[in-house]
């Protein structure tokens, strides 16, 4: 199995462009914008064939997610929005 691309809303999308880009020499595609909704993103790829997709959307609120550890702490996450995976065949041994 092999994981096609992973999703994920940033606040800042030019900024996590570039630092994928400088930091782990990603390419960027030209982008995506939807007039009507004001939504865009960005596809990176990497070297090794995995893609990020960040996204952004005007207003969209940061969503907190509390996370329950053994010791009760609460610590706070973000969630991946999505992730897309190619159905390939394991060749058999």
């Amino acid at each position: 199995m092999k994981i096609e691309h992973i999703a994920m809303y940033v606040n800042d999308l030019d900024s996590v462009k570039n630092f994928f880009v400088k930091y782990f020499d990603a390419t960027a595609n030209s982008g995506y914008h939807n007039l009507k909704t004001d939504f865009r993103s960005y596809f990176l790829s990497f070297t090794d064939g995995s893609r990020l997709e960040i996204m952004n959307k005007p207003g969209m609120a940061d969503l907190e997610k509390i996370l329950k550890k053994k010791e009760d702490k609460e610590d706070k996450a973000v969630a991946v929005v999505h992730i897309y995976r190619l159905n390939i065949p394991l060749s058999a041994s």
